[in-house]
C-alpha cells in the first residue's frame, strides 16, 4: 500500500506551554512509515534552549541521535544523551555561545525527556527545527567602519523569530582595560530582519595603536527585549574582541 510522507517537527524553544509536536499526516492512510501518527509530548521546561544554544546546535543535535539510531538501533539512552549533548555543545561553542553547567544539564534533559523517545518512535521520519514563535535577537556582527583615523563602531542584531519586537542596544567598550562610556539605542526587527546601529563615546578611539595591535579593543554588548504576552523579559549580553591581525571582531570567552 502506498505510504505517504511524514514530516516530524521538533521546537527548537521551550517554556511553559510549549509542546513538541511529533508526525503530521497529511492525509488519512494505513501503514505510516512513522510509529506513531500525530504524536504530541507537552514539554514541561521553562528553559529557553534556543537561546542558550542556537537553532543549529539543536539540530546536530537531532541529526546526530537520528543516525545513531539508524546504525545503532539498540542503542542506549545515555548514549544517545551523550552524544547529542557533545554536538550541541560543540557547535553552540563554534558559534560563540559560552555555555554554563546549568544549561548543558538543560540540554541533556531536553534530549532525553523529549527529542530521544520521539525519534526512537518514529525512526523514519524527517526531522526538522521549529523557528521560534516568539521573538529571539541574537548579536550578529560588530565592526569599526567609518574614516580611517575614526571609524565607528557598528553592531548587528538580528531576529530568528516569528514575532517582531522592540529591542534596547547597549554598547560599552574598553581599550586596554580602560573604559568608555559607549551608547545606547532602540531597535525595532520584524522577523527574519537584521539591522544595525552605529554607538559611539565622545572620547576618540586610539584607532592607530588598535589597528597595529599596540592596544586592545573590547566591546560589551547587551541586549535587553520584553517577551511577547508573557510577564518575562531576555537580557543577553555577550564581549567582543578586536583581532589586528585579520582586521574584525571574535566574541571572548569569560576566562
Amino acid at each position: 500500500m502506498k505510504q505517504e510522507r511524514f514530516i516530524c517537527l521538533v521546537s527548537s524553544f521551550f517554556l511553559l506551554g510549549t509542546t513538541m509536536q511529533g508526525c503530521f499526516q497529511e492525509q488519512r492512510v494505513v501503514n505510516s512509515p512513522c510509529a506513531t501518527v500525530n504524536a504530541t509530548m507537552e514539554s514541561k521546561q521553562n528553559v529557553d534552549l534556543s537561546l542558550m544554544f542556537g537553532n543549529d546546535a539543536i539540530k546536530t543535535a537531532v541529526d546526530a541521535i537520528a543516525g545513531k539510531l539508524v546504525q545503532k538501533p539498540n542503542a542506549s539512552t545515555d548514549e544517545l544523551t551523550s552524544l547529542g549533548t557533545d554536538s550541541a555543545v560543540r557547535s553552540a561553542e563554534a558559534n560563540g555561545k559560552n555555555l554554563k553547567t546549568q544549561d548543558k544539564k538543560a540540554m541533556e534533559k531536553y534530549l532525553r525527556e523529549e527529542v530521544i523517545p520521539t525519534v526512537k518512535q518514529n525512526p523514519t521520519c524527517n526531522f526538522v527545527i521549529a523557528p521560534p514563535a516568539r521573538p529571539y535577537v541574537s548579536i550578529d556582527r560588530v565592526a569599526l567602519i567609518g574614516p580611517e583615523d575614526q571609524p565607528l563602531p557598528w553592531v548587528w542584531l538580528k531576529n530568528t523569530g516569528q514575532s517582531e519586537i522592540t529591542c534596547h542596544l547597549e554598547l560599552r567598550y574598553m581599550v586596554d582595560g580602560r573604559k568608555y562610556a559607549g551608547g545606547a539605542t532602540d531597535i525595532s526587527l520584524v522577523p527574519n530582519e537584521t539591522r544595525n546601529a552605529s554607538l559611539r563615546d565622545s572620547k576618540k578611539l586610539p584607532i592607530s595603536d588598535i589597528l597595529s595591535g599596540k592596544s586592545i579593543l573590547t566591546f560589551i554588548i547587551k541586549v535587553l527585549y520584553p517577551l511577547e504576552s508573557e510577564n518575562k523579559s531576555v537580557t543577553h549580553e555577550e564581549t567582543w574582541q578586536f583581532d589586528p591581525k585579520v582586521g574584525d571582531f571574535f566574541i571572548a570567552r569569560p576566562k
